[in-house]
């Protein structure tokens, strides 16, 4: 799976949520199962403040650990925004969520799930893309 920027966030804030506990297990049971793209690994340490460089280092080190997976499919991507334009249908985020679409579309082209605390948008993505969702534990 692929673990979004908002869940790595808790997780280095310490905060428990469902999808920080998901993250948790799933590191502890199936590390070699989880994934980063690009986009997220520079969401998460720009993040970081100057002046927070033993976290930013501790983050990189962990971040480190997972392979980046690659967007393949351009043409699909962009062709996901427009159809969501064309229903009307709007993401939060940098340019109606064009780095989430990206995201997805790299969760796509490499057949892995989503795990994300940004439910509604992945959710909209969803429904003009085969894009998986990874179920966060209750």
């Amino acid at each position: 799976m692929i673990v979004d920027s908002c869940v790595w966030i808790d997780y280095f804030n310490a905060r428990d949520t469902s999808e920080t506990d998901r993250l948790r297990i799933a590191l502890h049971e199936t590390p070699e199962q989880i994934f980063t793209c690009n986009i997220i690994y520079m969401e998460i340490l720009s993040g970081f403040p100057l002046n927070h460089q033993k976290r930013f280092e501790q983050a990189r080190r962990i971040l480190d650990c997972f392979e980046i997976l690659e967007l393949q499919d351009k043409e699909s991507a962009v062709r996901v925004i427009r159809k969501l334009r064309d229903k009307g249908i709007t993401l939060k985020g940098f340019q109606n969520g064009l780095l989430d679409v990206m995201i997805a579309q790299t969760a796509i082209d490499n057949a892995q799930s989503i795990l994300t605390a940004n439910i509604a948008d992945f959710r909209k993505i969803g429904l003009v893309a085969e894009l998986s969702i990874e179920e966060a534990y209750p």
